[in-house]
């Protein structure tokens, strides 16, 4: 009986190994080994998204929370609308987060579906524009600004010179696997290696804390838009419209 088990497992061995062999041989994208490679690939996923007037993804997020001393997750998905230079729309559903944003030509939304109220800000035009006075004035920041900006490359050229881990598989994406890290943050990147260097998946690691944080997005390309204009708000029947007010220290 011994025997047979120490057989199987030989087996098993064979079989993974032949599969992985067939993985390794197969035609991959070159790519020239040298120390600012990490860098050129994130340079290349942020022109690239930068470059698009209209998108739409959807976008799987887990985020560490603290609870009860623990650090607990916290998901939800996310499907964004992109039409710039103006117009942006943001769902998001999931744990104990269910809420919408809007922005049509300066007239930016933020709407809670589970309390049915909404508020309103008259801010600069662009998406770009609207990013940065949310962030200024009312400290309203999101993850996935770095694929909302249309300048992202020129934003958050990293200053440290990043790693390049080599090729691996994100939902069946055959994608560049990237790090950068400094005192303060981590960020990690998969980007396809095929095509177009769309950004799969990437994570954040916040080092300022106690503990660090972890925030990791896997994205997915729609190939459609849909051409219903969703960033134009209709408050629903039942909303109540409400007022934000600017944080102390930022009027």
């Amino acid at each position: 009986m011994q025997k047979k088990k120490g057989w199987v497992f030989l087996l098993l061995c064979s079989l993974l190994a032949g599969s992985l062999s067939l993985s390794a041989s197969e035609d991959l994208p070159y790519i020239k080994l040298k120390p600012s490679v990490a860098n050129e690939i994130l340079n290349s996923a942020y022109k690239y998204v930068g470059s698009l007037d209209r998108f739409s993804i959807d976008v799987f997020t887990i985020n560490d929370d603290i609870e009860e001393d623990m650090i607990v997750e916290v998901k939800h998905s996310t499907k964004v609308l992109v039409d710039r230079p103006d117009k942006l729309y943001i769902a998001t559903r999931g744990d104990g987060k269910n809420k919408n944003l809007y922005l049509n030509k300066g007239i930016f939304t933020m709407y809670d579906v589970d309390q049915h109220y909404y508020a309103q800000l008259k801010t600069p035009g662009t998406i770009d524009g609207t990013l940065d006075y949310l962030f200024e004035y009312y400290d309203i920041k999101t993850p996935l600004a770095n694929i909302l900006y249309s300048d992202i490359a020129k934003r958050l050229k990293p200053t440290t010179q990043g790693h390049y881990f080599g090729l691996t598989r994100i939902q069946n994406v055959l994608c560049y696997y990237i790090g950068f890290s400094n005192k303060n943050s981590e960020l990690q990147m998969w980007v396809e290696a095929r095509g177009e260097p769309r950004i799969i998946k990437f994570t954040i690691i916040d080092k300022t804390g106690k503990r660090e944080m972890r925030s990791t997005s896997w994205l997915r390309w729609n190939r459609k838009i849909p051409r219903k204009d969703y960033s134009l708000f209709h408050a629903p029947r039942n909303a109540m419209k409400i007022n934000i007010e600017v944080p102390e220290g930022r009027k």
